[in-house]
């Protein structure tokens, strides 16, 4: 289906939203409430957010942002970080073993230890630093905020394109109630999750969730059943999730809370399902049009793998603990202090050829002591009166241990350069911040507000990698070690104009940024900076029935950080690359309209890079060595001439940055008898073709359109409901990602085909 086809579909649908209106009742909102049984419906009604530290309605929050209740998530099947993309703005890349989550063009650039993310994911308030563990499935979720654009006053870290939040439900003391909901689907899916509250006495609350699914893997893979019996049958892509969480409030008085969670979280699969890439180049010398290496050796089928690794693996054990302590002052300033502790371990085995090949393989550990440690402090004034203020300081601090190696079989990979490697490498991040955000009521429809952010980084690496080549018995060790610090002021200033009930409009001025760091210990690279200006109108229509949001925007994005090769010493290096431009548009709705339910967005995203050449590393010929310096007037031995394989990039899209983005959801609501309905649902997304890479002058790195069309067919009566259910019904077949650790060398990975399940629950 074409943009302009997706445009139109969706215009469409935002004219029948607002074109209908004299066919409203009051009811609720796809991504807002849920709808009573029986067909008495309520009005709709908004989310609350936390994206600014206080509790405030999404439809009067001055951000892009899209809120999405845990129920939500549930209905349409959203059940990682990854598949978010489905009903927000948000393109998130499986790179592997990392999410690569990129927000208006704006994000993971590149994978490195040391490199921050760009996308702040946080759960319960703590800090996610690394593209790793990101596939903790959504269990027990109150809801989850999609913020768009640079959060420089209270993110500030890591969140030059936004954010992202995630909060759990939290214990009450109203009654003993919960959930429980299993799934059943093809693949062999099985899914219990659920949970528990219980009110122990007036003062003290407990809520135990859970969650536990196994799935078989999208994947057949060939090698693998040449696995001799003695050894287990492991098939890459599969799931076997074991997750757990205990929160514990205790409330002595009105004015004081303490809330302490622990949780577990065990991701264990048959290793990463990579395949060859299959798209194409022009090699700049011969002229001809070639494919990737080991590219005739691949079975040339989505979701078909040959591997020649029995041992492949991919695991994650992460636990956490925090404690949220919030006390409240006679006269109202809420005092909050939030401390964490995060423990990550991750392990990986993965064949890098992707083929039955011998060629070259990888053991990777990150840990076994990833550890994460965050305190915040913050202060929030009550909300009377026309000034309002929040302050607040914030430490993180992080030690991510690398162990690594990487084996070449030497033929047919490469005789000229067998080489393996090993590494004991890391990465310690010290973060310190302060940020503090006024509002003033000028009038009784205007309100100024300013925020800024103090923020200082202190890190460093450390370790060092080892290549041994077999063929000339030599070593090379190449250090890590390496220091970098800066202080970096972010902020934002706007005006906020409600002139009626329900009709906020708002402008501002943000700045965010993203630290430096070094490479291999001898060269830096800056913080990257986004200056982001927007206008944006969110509205009520018709008594509540109808929630819209619409905004424009404006990006300067400086210093993008980005891996490329230095031709001088054949290194590749994270590296500033020069201005882009990033503009764009974002309308979207939800309304009731009697029994329908219309829930709809529109997204346009024009990014550009500056002026830029660089080395097209994909295109270098295979059997060139690592770190081989460009040759210098005459010389000829040990040195490569890279000059061909230059290309100018200036004016392409940023890596994983869509031009367009749809979605729109549709359901109908049928009472049957006194309690029960019956709901059929039709959902839609649509995400345009972006690139894996700043080269997009060729296939290699396309990642086509997707178009997802999913389905449902719900029988509620009273605390039961059971859904028939059908994801990816025309089963396309996209790109989701791409992994390539050593330049040449590049896999790929599809996104997940269609699927039809059975989901049970109830509430009590």
């Amino acid at each position: 289906m074409s943009s302009r086809m997706v445009a139109a579909a969706v215009a469409a649908a935002l004219g029948m939203a607002t074109g209908s209106l004299s066919l409203a009742q009051s009811t609720a909102s796809s991504n807002a409430s849920s709808t009573a049984s029986g067909g008495d419906t309520d009005e709709l009604q908004e989310v609350v957010v936390t994206a600014e530290r206080r509790s405030n309605s999404a439809q009067s929050t001055p951000i892009a942002i899209t809120a999405v209740t845990g129920d939500t998530l549930r209905d349409e099947h959203i059940a990682t970080v990854n598949e978010l993309q489905q009903i927000a703005p948000i393109s998130i890349a499986y790179s592997g073993w990392h999410q690569q989550i990129n927000i208006r063009g704006i994000g993971n650039s590149a994978i490195s230890g040391a490199v921050n993310t760009g996308i702040a994911v946080i759960r319960d308030g703590l800090f996610e630093a690394e593209t790793l563990g990101q596939n903790e499935p959504f269990y027990d979720i109150q809801d989850t905020e999609v913020l768009r654009g640079p959060q420089g006053t209270f993110v500030g870290y890591s969140s030059t394109g936004g954010a992202v939040l995630i909060n759990s439900v939290q214990p009450s003391f109203d009654a003993v109630k919960g959930y429980a909901e299993g799934t059943i689907g093809d693949y062999s899916e099985k899914k219990l999750q659920g949970a528990i509250n219980l009110p122990a006495t007036d003062t003290l609350a407990v809520r135990i969730a859970f969650n536990v699914e196994h799935r078989n893997s999208f994947y057949t893979d060939t090698g693998s059943l040449l696995t001799p019996d003695s050894l287990p049958l492991t098939t890459p892509g599969s799931i076997d999730n074991k997750e757990m969480r205990v929160s514990v409030l205790w409330k002595p008085t009105d004015s004081f809370s303490a809330l302490a969670r622990v949780s577990y979280d065990y991701e264990q699969t048959g290793g990463l399902p990579s395949q060859v890439v299959q798209g194409t180049f022009t090699d700049p010398i011969s002229g001809a049009v070639v494919h990737a290496p080991f590219y005739a050796n691949s079975t040339h089928e989505p979701y078909v793998l040959n591997s020649d690794r029995t041992d492949a693996e991919f695991n994650t054990l992460k636990t956490t603990e925090s404690l949220d302590l919030n006390y409240t002052l006679p006269d109202g300033i809420l005092v909050r202090l939030l401390s964490g502790f995060e423990h990550i371990d991750t392990q990986l085995i993965q064949d890098i050829d992707a083929t039955n090949l011998p060629a070259q393989w990888q053991d990777r550990t990150v840990g076994p002591d990833d550890n994460y440690h965050s305190e915040e402090l913050t202060v929030v004034s009550p909300t009377t009166g026309r000034f309002t203020w929040i302050a607040g300081t914030t430490w993180f601090y992080r030690d991510t241990p690398i162990n690594s190696e990487t084996f070449n079989a030497g033929a047919p990979y490469s005789v000229a350069n067998p080489q393996t490697s090993t590494g004991a490498i890391g990465s310690v991040q010290r973060i310190l911040g302060t940020f503090g955000q006024v509002a003033y009521q000028i009038a009784d429809a205007w309100q100024i507000e300013a925020g800024i952010r103090g923020n200082w980084d202190n890190n460093f690496n450390y370790g060092d990698t080892v290549t041994f080549n077999p063929l000339t018995k030599l070593s090379r060790t190449t250090p890590n070690v390496g220091y970098y610090h800066d202080g970096v002021p972010t902020g934002k200033i706007g005006v906020n104009y409600t002139p009626l009930p329900g009709e906020f409009f708002y402008a501002f001025a943000a700045r965010g940024y993203k630290s430096g760091g070094t490479n291999n210990g001898v060269l830096n690279f800056a913080p990257e900076h986004v200056n982001d200006f927007e206008l944006g109108w969110k509205g009520k229509l018709l008594d509540d029935h109808i929630l819209t949001q619409v905004g424009g925007y404006y990006m300067s994005y400086q210093d993008y950080q980005y891996s490329i090769i230095n031709p001088v010493n054949g290194q590749t290096n994270v590296t500033n690359l020069p201005d882009a431009t990033i503009k764009g548009i974002e309308a979207s709705a939800q309304a009731r309209l009697g029994p329908v339910g219309i829930d709809v967005g529109l997204y346009y995203n024009d990014s550009k890079l500056g002026n830029l050449s660089a080395v097209a590393a994909y295109k270098l010929p295979s059997s060139l060595p690592a770190n081989t310096p460009q040759c210098v007037g005459t010389q000829t031995a040990n040195c490569f001439n890279y000059t061909p394989y230059i290309e100018n990039v200036s004016g392409e899209q940023n890596a994983y940055s869509p031009k367009l983005t749809a979605n729109i959801g549709v359901e109908y609501n049928i009472a049957v008898g006194a309690s029960s309905d019956i709901v059929p649902r039709i959902t839609y997304s649509h995400i345009d073709k972006q690139y894996g890479s700043i080269f997009q002058t060729d296939t290699f790195w396309l990642m086509p359109a997707r178009n997802l069309v999913g389905a449902d067919l719900m029988y509620k009566s009273g605390p039961w409901m059971l859904d028939l259910y059908g994801t990816n019904l025309t089963n396309d077949i996209y790109v989701s990602g791409f992994y390539g650790p050593s330049g040449t060398l590049t896999d790929a990975f599809y996104g997940a085909p269609r699927q039809f399940g059975l989901r049970f629950s109830r509430s009590f």
